[in-house]
């Protein structure tokens, strides 16, 4: 039986493939206080994690002491895209001024030299990491959009993370030869940027998906109040490897440091904005951050239009909701990518990663697609054909209107087995075309549709991944049972 908490639903989403491990122990310790003491009674919250992959630490519940033992499972870990960031930040900013033929002997030139296409390189492996980053977090937000597309109503998604930059740049080189190379360090105290890569159109795409889903994002920043991290009473004045900083370069990291924070916060930014949520920054009370989030998505205005303009041309369409109250502000998607669902049988993309994401044993299970099924283990006995039954909501699917009034529904049925040790064992995949007559059509809307597949199965304790696709708009529908087999 199909499961559904009732209320506005709360998704807390901890990110640790954007987030320095230090700021994610202090918002692992900042949601432990929420949950213990501002969560209110009857509130469903689900927690997530984010790294390599997304992953699910408690479903939806109220009880408190699962939740905060969900979080307290959370051990901080830093990414290796990370890593390698704050590795790139350990070499030092050559930019210095004078010239540079008197700012040193020759040893010191071949020093700085040598440091100067160490920095180009890590910088250089610093944007593959940020550009890996970016997917995987795309990757991850859309997976959570279709694991929650099936629950009715608001969901509020609270990202607690430190984002990753909304652009890459770098700085335009006009150099050929050493001489070049340490002149340019010597004099660009401030180098001309260029943006080779923009992240900010898939940001936007991705809250067009999340918003579909009704999930409205409130980011957290976890790094909480910053200000800058060259300015303190503590500081030697020098850089990690204990090189005194010079006025130029000194000034320079300032920027380059605010321009840095600037960035990932547009990201947060964008996602919140896009979708009717808030951003929280510069603030230590993560904790009251999460209640304020939750309070504001308790109470809201469901408004729909089927839009009049049906040239689905995948363009963005803006959407404007006015109030004739002075005084108030609304909060609300910006607009929508005018793409035809139902035409994704015909796209040249079918959706085969997806699709093998979601049979990934122990993956979260996906709700655009709403079915019931039932597994039936046969006597005990050697290898068996195990029965697998589905029945399918077909309000949750689309069929084509056919002349009698009818509707044609094109389903795909996947079923894998998975053992004990997560290999796979074997699967089933099956296309059924399920034509529905006109005077059949209410019965099947009431009872839904059935389907019948089998595993060839021997003795054993297996886990089933079950999906159902819709063949006509991609959107999937998952699930896992334990299974059992016993030996004669």
């Amino acid at each position: 039986e199909y499961n559904m908490p009732s209320g506005p639903l709360t998704i807390m989403l901890l990110d640790g493939l954007n987030t320095p491990v230090a700021d994610q122990s202090y918002a692992r310790t900042q949601m432990l206080k929420y949950l213990g003491t501002q969560l209110q009674p009857g509130q469903a919250v689900a927690v997530y994690t984010m790294a390599d992959s997304l992953r699910l630490l408690q479903d939806f519940t109220d009880d408190v002491s699962l939740l905060k033992a969900a979080v307290e499972h959370f051990t901080p870990q830093k990414s290796v895209e990370m890593q390698v960031d704050e590795v790139e930040k350990v070499v030092p900013n050559l930019q210095v001024p004078g010239d540079a033929a008197v700012s040193g002997g020759a040893g010191i030139n071949q020093v700085r030299l040598v440091l100067s296409r160490l920095s180009e390189f890590l910088g250089q492996q610093v944007k593959f990491g940020i550009d890996v980053r970016a997917q995987r977090t795309v990757s991850a937000l859309q997976l959570l959009a279709r694991r929650m597309a099936g629950y009715p109503g608001r969901k509020n998604l609270l990202w607690v993370s430190a984002g990753f930059p909304i652009e890459v740049a770098s700085a335009v080189v006009q150099k050929t030869t050493d001489v070049d190379v340490l002149a340019q360090n010597a004099t660009s105290a401030t180098p001309q940027l260029r943006v080779e890569k923009s992240y900010e159109e898939a940001l936007h795409q991705l809250a067009a998906e999340l918003t579909d889903a009704q999930i409205s994002v409130y980011s957290v920043d976890a790094r909480g109040l910053l200000g800058s991290g060259l300015i303190d009473a503590g500081s030697q004045g020098t850089d990690a490897l204990g090189l005194v900083r010079t006025g130029a370069e000194f000034g320079t990291q300032v920027a380059r440091s605010s321009t840095a924070l600037q960035d990932t916060q547009d990201t947060l930014l964008t996602l919140a904005a896009d979708s009717g949520g808030i951003i929280f920054k510069n603030r230590n009370d993560i904790a009251n951050a999460l209640a304020t989030s939750v309070a504001d998505g308790s109470s809201y205005y469901l408004l729909a239009y089927y839009p009049q303009a049906k040239q689905w041309d995948g363009k963005f369409r803006k959407i404007q909701v006015k109030v004739n109250q002075p005084g108030l502000e609304v909060r609300h998607r910006m607009g929508y990518y005018a793409k035809d669902s139902t035409q994704w049988a015909k796209g040249k993309d079918k959706g085969e990663s997806e699709l093998n994401a979601a049979m990934s044993l122990g993956a979260p299970t996906e709700t655009m697609v709403i079915f019931d099924s039932r597994v039936l283990p046969p006597p005990s006995g050697s290898k068996e054909k195990v029965p697998v039954e589905f029945l399918v909501n077909p309000r949750t699917i689309f069929g084509e209107e056919m002349k009698d009034g009818g509707r044609h529904f094109v389903l795909e049925f996947h079923v894998a087995a998975y053992s004990a040790e997560g290999k796979l064992v074997t699967h089933n995949d099956t296309r059924m075309d399920a034509p529905v007559k006109g005077d059949r059509l209410q019965a099947y809307l009431q009872q839904g549709i059935p389907f019948k597949s089998e595993l060839d199965l021997g003795p054993g304790t297996y886990r089933l991944r079950l999906a159902v696709r819709d063949g006509r708009t991609g959107y999937i529908g998952t699930t896992e049972v334990p299974l059992t087999l016993a030996r004669k």
